[in-house]
């Protein structure tokens, strides 16, 4: 299975889809993650749907860390607010991105086994 991390942007919906894929090293998503943010002006502006359904592997803590550190760069003097959903068929994520939501702040952050619940959550008004 090749792996990879596929990016939409939906601006109606002002929703970024990123589709993780395959059991690469925390590292390689790290960095494919990193660069999509890299081509969308003004992210924090979306709500985020990060899609783990085919995703096989594990972001490392470390990395966590990288990508808030990398996010409060971008961030830094923005006011604004978002929901990130999760979308998982592993028990353990639910709680692992709870766990990291002090990281994010201003972020939402929900686990969603389906993807109409998700998207009704990331649509719903604030």
């Amino acid at each position: 299975m090749q792996a990879y991390v596929k990016v939409s942007v939906d601006e109606p919906m002002r929703l970024i889809t990123l589709k993780l894929k395959g059991a690469e090293s925390s590292a390689f998503y790290t960095e494919q993650l990193l660069t999509a943010y890299d081509g969308i002006e003004q992210p924090w502006l979306y709500n985020k749907m990060m899609d783990y359904r085919q995703f096989t592997g594990l972001i490392e803590y470390s990395d966590v860390i990288r990508l808030a550190e990398d996010w409060a760069r971008r961030v830094e003097g923005q006011v604004y607010a978002s929901r990130v959903a999760f979308l998982t068929f592993d028990p353990l994520t639910p709680a692992r991105a709870a766990s990291f939501t002090s990281l994010f702040p201003n972020t939402s952050v929900r686990s969603f086994d389906e993807l109409h619940p998700a998207l009704s959550w990331l649509n719903a008004p604030a």
